[in-house]
């Protein structure tokens, strides 16, 4: 027996005789898990559940805890690693004609990086770009023609970047205990990174077309762990990241005569986590991020002269 209720309050009547659903899902061996499908749930709403269960003499056992779930108005599908554990470290991309392209890390037995592109609404067979490195911190996003992804070799710390243009080649970016952040691709196809160097701090990357130019952005222990990265319509690059060390939410972008500007966006006791960044129609970034210290998902905005701060959720 389930009885679903939109509330967890002490006036629910949690009982078998006040139950919406009663189904078998045996017989099953004993300690060993069964599931069952809930349809019709409310939309866009959380829900709370009570399980009975009932053996084969009809006893029935007592409640069960009170679970919670939010009931998602997506759709979900599994895409690759039935029993691997496939999907860890994943980023999603789309194109210009709205395909989607994923990329990922595979199963706990290789780890190595995977990649996926859905077209006509069927997505294709897993592709691997590096076999062989173990990745994480995966990075995708899309060019004007192909999709790049950067990662880090999970064993040696190494940085790599794998593009799909005539089918897929892969190399090193950086050496280092390196972990990427954000990665754009200008108009000419060049890749553009934001990257952690845990001995320096938050760093650039940018593809010249026959090496990488390596630059440091602002320097400091913690500084970059996480970062996102934007590129304007003149491919300068645009980084928000966190500082770790202060635990503030900070901007960086590159000024036309090559230097970097960097400033604090929120001073806190701990915001600024996993942001992402990107640019209105006039350019100046927009930032959303993590308040681990008041637990709340925040929008930073940029008009040209000062920050404002809003709540999301």
């Amino acid at each position: 027996f389930i009885r679903i209720s939109g509330s967890q309050t002490v006036a629910v009547a949690w009982s078998t005789a006040n139950a919406q659903l009663s189904a078998t899902t045996g017989p099953v061996t004993p300690g060993a898990p069964a599931s069952l499908v809930v349809p019709g749930l409310p939309v866009g709403s959380s829900v709370y559940a009570r399980v009975w269960t009932l053996d084969e003499s009809d006893n029935v056992s007592a409640p069960s805890a009170v679970a919670s779930v939010w009931a998602s108005p997506f759709t979900l599908s599994r895409l690759d690693g039935t029993g691997q554990d496939a999907g860890r470290w994943t980023s999603l991309a789309l194109d210009r004609l709205g395909g989607a392209h994923a990329a990922y890390t595979a199963g706990t037995i290789t780890q190595e990086l995977r990649y996926m592109t859905r077209s006509g609404g069927v997505w294709s067979v897993a592709e691997a770009p590096d076999p062989g490195i173990p990745a994480d911190d995966v990075v995708l996003a899309m060019g004007p023609s192909y999709p790049q992804v950067v990662y880090r070799n999970s064993t040696t710390g190494q940085m790599r970047l794998a593009k799909r243009s005539s089918g897929w080649s892969a190399a090193a970016v950086a050496s280092g205990d390196l972990h990427p952040g954000g990665l754009a691709v200008d108009a000419t196809s060049y890749a553009h990174i934001s990257y952690y160097d845990a001995a320096i701090g938050l760093r650039y990357a940018r593809w010249n077309g026959a090496s990488w130019d390596l630059e440091t952005v602002d320097g400091g222990v913690g500084r970059g762990r996480f970062s996102s990265l934007a590129l304007d319509g003149a491919s300068a690059p645009h980084v928000a990241y966190y500082d770790a060390t202060a635990g503030d939410l900070k901007y960086a972008s590159r000024t036309a005569a090559g230097a970097w500007a960097t400033s604090t966006v929120e001073a806190a006791v701990d915001a600024g986590s996993v942001p992402v960044v990107a640019l209105d129609g006039n350019g100046h970034a927009v930032i959303a991020y993590v308040d681990y210290a008041s637990k709340d998902l925040k929008l930073a905005r940029f008009d040209g002269t000062a920050w404002a701060v809003s709540l999301i959720d």
